[in-house]
């Protein structure tokens, strides 16, 4: 009985052994399987890239080959657009340059005459300051050495002066006031009342007129003003502060506009109302402005 129990106990071990061995073997095999399908798997993933690199296009740094290449991959221009599109930008500059121009030039006169005319003012109630009210320094007079001391003195000192000079209009010199901004202004040679602003320099706006006349450039590139501050004979002041030329006028836009002997858009001798009209419009020039003004 005891030697049965022996050889049942070495049968069980045998099997248990067997067993194990068996187990082992299996998880051998499929380690080896799974090891060898990677294998299989990472070969067949490098066949297929070193494929795909092969079908590509091989770049060298040869300048003709790099040429060809990027025509192949990159859009471009041809000549033929390019000129295209440079003449339609042409064109369009063409239609629309002027325009801005004269709108620039409307911009800066409107803006140079707004100034001048408040400087002007300013200069002679500072005046006022150093020599009394304005009726008893004035002076009207049709002498040019005259007419030069008494702007010296006047209005020079308290105005942005970078020179004074004379300019010749028809056959006359006027004596002239240069200011740092680029603009001028001169006093008629006939009297201390009436006076010409320039935007810009006076000798190139004078040379538009064949004749040199300010009659020619009045409302243009020149720009008429009056002073007079001298007591009526009823007490009341002809013009007390420096202003636009407005004599005769009847206080309309109208007048402005078509006063036979000064309207701004009639065919008088001068436009005398121009500078008026441009005030009582708040210091912009009129849409249907009859004129193209320049400042250089």
């Amino acid at each position: 009985m005891q030697d049965l129990n022996i050889q049942s106990l070495a049968l069980r071990e045998m099997v248990s052994e067997g067993h194990e061995r068996g187990l082992l073997q299996r998880r051998i095999s499929l380690f080896n399987d799974s090891k060898e399908s990677h294998y299989d798997t990472e070969s067949l993933c490098k066949t297929h890239v070193a494929g795909a690199a092969a079908a590509l296009p091989k770049r060298t740094n040869s300048p003709i080959h790099l040429f060809s290449y990027s025509l192949h991959t990159k859009a471009a221009f041809t000549l033929a657009e390019v000129l295209i599109t440079l003449g339609i930008i042409g064109v369009v500059a063409a239609m629309t340059l002027p325009a801005l121009i004269d709108n620039h030039n409307k911009s800066e006169v409107e803006a140079r005459l707004e100034k001048f005319y408040s400087s002007m003012n300013q200069a002679i109630r500072m005046a006022e300051l150093d020599y009394g009210p304005r009726e008893y320094w004035f002076e009207d007079n049709n002498d040019l050495a005259l007419q030069e001391a008494w702007i010296k003195k006047y209005i020079v000192p308290y105005m942005s002066v970078v020179k004074t000079d004379t300019v010749r209009m028809g056959n006359e010199n006027f004596f002239t006031v240069y200011f740092s901004d680029g603009s001028a202004v001169s006093m008629a040679t006939s009297n201390g009342r009436d006076w010409f602003f320039f935007p810009g320099s006076p000798e190139k706006c004078i040379s538009l007129s064949a004749s040199r006349s300010y009659a020619d450039i009045i409302g243009r590139c020149a720009f008429a003003f009056y002073y007079n501050p001298k007591l009526k004979s009823d007490g009341s002041f002809s013009q007390w502060n420096f202003e636009p030329f407005m004599a005769y006028w009847d206080g309309t836009e109208n007048s402005l506009k078509n006063h036979q002997n000064y309207g701004c858009y009639t065919n008088t001798t001068w436009h005398a109302y121009c500078t008026r009209l441009i005030q009582y419009n708040g210091w912009k020039i009129p849409k249907d402005y009859p004129f193209r003004v320049k400042y250089r």
